[in-house]
């Protein structure tokens, strides 16, 4: 590695009592499904910004902004769309951030901010672009998987596996433990795994994001990158998204 980097594992609550010195950055993992759909948005030419409360949603509604996702499952009254990466594909860019609300990814992604200067959503298929950008950066990153209401999810541990396998050099000792735990688990046992589950007999378009999630298809590249307020496509200091 051309500079120092480490990786570390911190739960979300971790976040709120951070210790170990300054951050550079964080990157959260909900795979199924908020980090995928932010993904997709930006991938589509979106920004949005970021709640963690139905009440923070409320509000922007009221000042006329476009709320999509979740919570607890249930989309909302009002909101364009729920927590989907393949339906916010169809949503008209007008310029205006859309809002973002989920139960877990959120949350997650509003704590981050609070310690990293820089935060990343990861899922399956940024990985290798999320890799090239921590070695470029170097520093101290944490990995966050975001899990359900405060417990842990293999889908979101499995993700932060594969970055940690991609910087071998760099997990820190909970994360390389982590990996040694979940070596044998697969993409495939993601799909027939109890959040896979859930989404495919509770959602309309459960079927399609599961696909749309475990794709294996070509690394996109697309970052989301969130300052606290906005999320957007990352861009690096060398132009690269």
């Amino acid at each position: 590695m051309s500079l120092s980097l480490s990786l570390e594992l911190c739960d979300p609550s971790g976040l709120e009592q951070l210790g170990g010195g300054p951050v550079a950055g964080v990157v959260v993992v909900d795979l199924f499904r908020a980090t995928s759909t932010l993904r997709s948005l930006v991938e589509h030419g979106h920004e949005a910004e970021i709640v963690a409360t139905p009440e923070e949603a409320a509000e922007a509604m009221r000042r006329g902004r476009r709320c999509l996702g979740e919570w607890h499952g249930a989309v909302l009254a009002g909101f364009v769309c729920g927590n989907s990466p393949t339906r916010v594909r169809s949503l008209p860019v007008t310029g205006t951030p859309l809002v973002f609300l989920s139960s877990n990814g959120a949350r997650s992604l509003t704590l981050a901010a609070r310690v990293g200067a820089t935060v990343l959503a990861g899922d399956l298929a940024n990985l290798d672009a999320m890799a090239g950008t921590l070695l470029r950066s170097g520093g101290r990153w944490l990995c966050v998987p975001a899990g359900c209401r405060g417990e842990r999810r293999t889908e979101d541990d499995f993700v932060c596996t594969e970055l940690a396998r991609r910087l071998p050099r760099a997990a820190g000792p909970r994360l390389a433990e982590l990996c040694r735990s979940l070596a044998d688990t697969t993409v495939d046992d993601l799909a027939h795994g109890p959040s896979a589950q859930w989404l495919t007999r509770h959602e309309q378009t459960g079927a399609a994001d599961l696909a749309f999630i475990l794709s294996r298809r070509p690394d996109s590249g697309v970052l989301p990158c969130y300052d606290g307020k906005v999320l957007r496509q990352y861009q690096d200091g060398t132009g690269r998204g």
